[in-house]
């Protein structure tokens, strides 16, 4: 996964910068007004969705990642896209792009937290 910047609404960014998380797409939810959740396609073995906070302004990692699934089979390219939302409770729904045991590629969901 690659990151950019930028300090003025867009006009300017950042050159890429490779990050230490391995996985595609991401998607990026504010969590709140320090910190971003990152959830993404993790397609190695074991195939799955992965997730990490990150900080707002540096982009460093804060958490150890969260595993939300690791049993995806099949092409591994069948597997990710994840968006999240965060409930009221601050819990998590995350939808991805999923195939499982049976090679039946689908939309799963999982419903987490971070504590």
């Amino acid at each position: 996964l690659y990151s950019s910047r930028s300090i003025d609404r867009g006009r300017n960014w950042e050159l890429p910068k490779k990050m230490s998380i391995f996985g595609h797409p991401a998607n990026l939810i504010e969590i709140d007004k320090n910190k971003i959740l990152c959830t993404y396609g993790y397609r190695k073995d074991p195939i799955g969705i992965r997730a990490v906070v990150l900080d707002k302004k540096t982009l460093n990692i804060l958490s150890n990642t969260f595993i939300l699934r690791t049993n995806g089979k099949g092409n591994p390219f069948d597997s990710g896209y994840p968006m999240t939302l965060m409930l009221d409770d601050k819990t998590f729904f995350t939808v991805y792009f999923f195939t499982s045991n049976d090679k039946v590629t689908h939309i799963a969901g999982t419903r987490w937290s971070i504590n």
